[in-house]
């Protein structure tokens, strides 16, 4: 079959208004609805996202197909999800199978079992304690997958998942909506560990090229702020987060 830029079969950006437009330049994908423009300053990567709401969906012309029972799916989402009603599904196969599904109140997120006819809960969202961008990260090789959050190895287990992939954003009939997400690279194959640490950004080189949406504030107000009070504080998200956690464990005043 052929590959895509790092052999990615498909690689959903939404960086620009071009919601269905792939990367890899693999796919034409097709557009349905009118998916939401995040604002530059709550994206990530300076700008990329967009929420898909009732009836928003992108269709694939060739749907992704794994002769070798392998897949890697890498995405970004925005928690919390929006409580419709419904269950959001980012990915789906042609057959009805939801590969990245969560449920209706945003705290569990799961993946369809071909062979139970059930869903299987790969990560407890609810559980993360810290709202905004994650980066969820699945692997599937040959019924065992594993699941990671941030760069983070989460869980591990064995199911059947190989239906091939049409559909992104929504399920089939537009009336599962994901919500906010970008950056969704998917390949027919297993990710190298270069690839997983890449695609999650939590390193702190890759941070500095692509900061999170804490970062991009932090080059405005913040850093002036701590400079004031002469304290030295690396200018990503995760240096400050760091520095409040210190504050919080040691109960001191940083004045």
């Amino acid at each position: 079959m052929t590959t895509g830029y790092d052999q990615l079969q498909l690689w959903i950006k939404l960086e620009t208004q071009s919601f269905a437009l792939d990367s890899s330049n693999i796919r034409t994908p097709r557009l349905y609805g009118s998916p939401i423009k995040v604002p530059s300053y709550k994206g990530m990567y300076n700008g990329w996202g967009a929420f898909f709401g009732f009836g928003s969906l992108i269709t694939l012309d060739r749907p992704i197909e794994f002769k070798k029972k392998q897949w890697s799916i890498s995405f970004w989402m925005l928690i919390p999800t929006i409580d419709t009603g419904m269950v959001h599904t980012l990915v789906q196969g042609v057959n009805g199978v939801r590969f990245v599904v969560v449920n209706p109140m945003g705290t569990r997120l799961a993946t369809f079992d071909q062979n139970t006819g059930k869903y299987r809960i790969g990560l407890k969202l609810d559980k993360l304690g810290v709202y905004g961008w994650h980066n969820i990260m699945i692997i599937y090789n040959k019924t065992k997958i594993r699941y990671y959050v941030d760069y983070v190895f989460k869980k591990k287990m064995q199911l059947t998942c190989d239906n091939p992939i049409k559909y992104i954003g929504n399920s089939a009939d537009g009336s599962e909506p994901f919500g906010t997400f970008c950056d969704l690279r998917i390949t027919d194959r297993v990710f190298t560990t270069r690839q997983i640490k890449q695609y999650s950004c939590y390193v702190p080189e890759f941070l500095d090229l692509q900061p999170d949406f804490l970062s991009q504030r932090m080059h405005s107000s913040i850093p002036n702020f701590f400079q004031s009070l002469h304290l030295n504080i690396g200018p990503t998200s995760e240096a400050i987060l760091r520095f409040l956690a210190n504050i919080a464990a040691n109960g001191k005043s940083f004045l």
